[in-house]
């Protein structure tokens, strides 16, 4: 409802949690996203949810992302994240905030993104390493690790990246 509304205008930041994979097509929320007011979210927070193929499909051609620029998806799981990473959305985030398991899907298209945060997972930081480095972000100023789990070998496998415009 809210999304489908014209007094959603003024919504900027959204935040779904909780949502099983079978449950997804059990309210109007994927009818809201596709039918959604064009560009009005800036943020949405997917963090937490079980993301099947359906649910990503809609997402993707949702016009209430056409101008997302905060994606979080912070402990999801899904075999969809590809067909995420091909939403035309994706080349206006700034700010990714997942652990590894979409980062090969979602930073080839993330052309603006200037802050990644890496999400809490059981993947070492070596990993994480090495799929930032198959597809480094042109513009990434921003790498936050305090989540991740650091090892000795991740932050020499960070120290290998060649991101010239990394500060902090």
């Amino acid at each position: 409802m809210l999304l489908a509304t014209q007094h959603s205008k003024a919504l900027k930041k959204l935040a779904i949690r909780g949502i099983k994979d079978s449950d997804w097509d059990m309210d109007d929320s994927l009818g809201a996203f596709k039918a959604g007011p064009a560009g009005t979210l800036d943020e949405l927070d997917l963090s937490d949810n079980d993301l099947d193929p359906e649910a990503a499909h809609y997402l993707a051609e949702a016009k209430a992302l056409r101008d997302l620029k905060v994606l979080r998806l912070a402990n999801v799981k899904s075999t969809s994240f590809e067909r995420l990473g091909k939403a035309s959305w994706m080349r206006s985030v700034r700010v990714l905030a997942c652990n590894d398991q979409p980062l090969p899907h979602l930073l080839p298209r993330a052309e603006q993104l200037h802050t990644l945060e890496i999400a809490p997972s059981a993947t070492p930081l070596s990993k994480i390493a090495q799929l930032i480095a198959a597809n480094p972000p042109p513009s990434l100023l921003v790498l936050d690790l305090s989540k991740a789990r650091v090892d000795d070998a991740g932050l020499a496998a960070i120290a290998k990246l060649e991101l010239p415009k990394l500060v902090s």
